[in-house]
């Protein structure tokens, strides 16, 4: 939290700098659209979802047409994904005998999904930097084009099912076992699993372009579309097992983005792409000219 401060203060240490510059103004803005956590999956069907920006901005103009910015937003992105039903079995170890050797104690453990789905959310703190045109008449076109980094403050992943089953098969025994949750056996209606994700920073380019009016000599109306593209890996893929078993009964559930599976003798992953940003939407900002003149 700290360093979210620090960057809220420099911001806000630097805007008084930028606001003695002959011309200029400062804006505040509202954005939505789709905004999405885009991946490729090897399995399932990927959902993109909508979100919101929302942040203040100031530019500086060197003439009447072109200027440039600094700005502070905030931006959430979301992202989906549906596995229908889903099954895993691997081989590990319980301490069920106890004093037994690993020969007695291992077990095939399974794992059965009914409706199985995963939602990612991230909010992050921007700092965007751009390059903007405007044509400069009463109603005119504008323009502009910048990069942004991101830091994630606040991150999400739910997984959702309609059924969960685990079961474990020991061959010393030859015996399955079903319904022993303080061993990790049991059944679960309507599962929920929610936690954060550790995410990293995002590096991204946008556009945006539209209208812009003179509401008055002191204020301006921007109306535009927008389009961003994260060049990020927002997330280090690991190599885990969707449900890992616990020996107290705890099972760990994991997220679908680490999530490694069997498919004909070959271990292949879930979700091998990057995870980045995509967004397309539409943004309306109010700019006040500082200058308190006709621009």
């Amino acid at each position: 939290m700290k360093k979210y401060i620090i960057i809220i203060l420099l911001f806000l240490t630097f805007l008084p700098i930028y606001s003695e510059r002959p011309t200029g103004e400062i804006s505040i803005w509202g954005a939505g659209g789709l905004s999405t956590l885009h991946y490729k999956s090897s399995v399932g069907t990927i959902k993109p979802y909508a979100g919101w920006d929302m942040g203040i901005s100031y530019t500086t103009f060197f003439n009447k047409n072109w200027g440039y910015g600094l700005g502070l937003e905030l931006s959430q992105y979301k992202g989906a994904i549906k596995l229908g039903n889903y099954s895993d079995s691997y081989k590990t170890i319980s301490n069920s005998i106890f004093g037994g050797s690993d020969t007695n104690n291992e077990f095939d453990f399974s794992v059965n999904y009914r409706q199985l789905r995963e939602t990612q959310e991230a909010t992050y703190l921007n700092i965007p930097i751009f390059l903007q045109y405007r044509n400069n008449k009463a109603q005119g076109f504008y323009f502009n084009i910048g990069a942004k980094i991101g830091f994630p403050i606040k991150t999400r992943r739910t997984t959702f099912a309609k059924e969960l089953i685990t079961s474990g098969y020991f061959a010393y025994e030859d015996i399955y076992y079903t319904n022993l949750p303080e061993h990790g056996f049991y059944s679960l209606n309507d599962y929920k699993y929610t936690t954060s994700i550790d995410m990293n920073l995002n590096l991204m380019a946008f556009v945006e372009t539209g209208v812009y009016y003179h509401l008055s000599p002191s204020i301006n109306l921007y109306t535009g579309v927008y389009a961003g593209y994260g060049f990020s890996n927002l997330y280090p893929h690991d190599k885990k097992k969707l449900l890992l078993y616990q020996q107290d009964g705890h099972n760990i559930q994991n997220g679908i983005w680490d999530t490694y599976m069997n498919i004909e003798n070959e271990t292949k992953a879930i979700v091998s792409s990057r995870i980045s940003p995509i967004t397309v939407g539409l943004k309306i900002r109010l700019a006040f000219n500082l200058n308190n003149k006709k621009q």
